[in-house]
């Protein structure tokens, strides 16, 4: 039997969530924006949806000025690191949160990502 883990009860009711990815800034910070930009905007023509035109309808890019400890969701992020944060409940198709996942392993950086609930 596989366990599956639900975080909220909006979980089963609404099915809506939203993500961050925090990915510890390095000399790879601005090829690691670029390409996460890069990415879903090639993923947005592909996908060819009336709703999905720009990469700014599925995330927001952004390196952190400052530190930031959200004790409500179990995340941090340092100065400097990058944050990629959905624009809406859902906005980030799960087919494309794999291809970032694939493509920050790749890359050897070090990263985490959180479902929101």
């Amino acid at each position: 039997m596989k366990k599956i883990n639900i975080q909220s009860m909006s979980d089963i009711i609404t099915n809506s969530s939203s993500e961050v990815f925090v990915i510890q800034g390095g000399s790879l910070t601005d090829a690691i924006v670029r390409i996460v930009k890069d990415v879903t905007e090639l993923w947005c023509n592909a996908a060819n949806n009336e709703w999905l035109k720009e990469v700014s309808d599925i995330l927001e890019v952004e390196v952190a000025n400052d530190f930031y400890d959200d004790s409500d969701w179990g995340y941090h992020y340092n100065k400097g690191d990058i944050v990629i944060y959905s624009t809406d409940d859902n906005s980030i198709p799960y087919d494309l949160m794999e291809a970032l996942e694939d493509i920050l392993n790749a890359l050897g950086v070090k990263w985490q990502r959180r479902h929101l609930g």
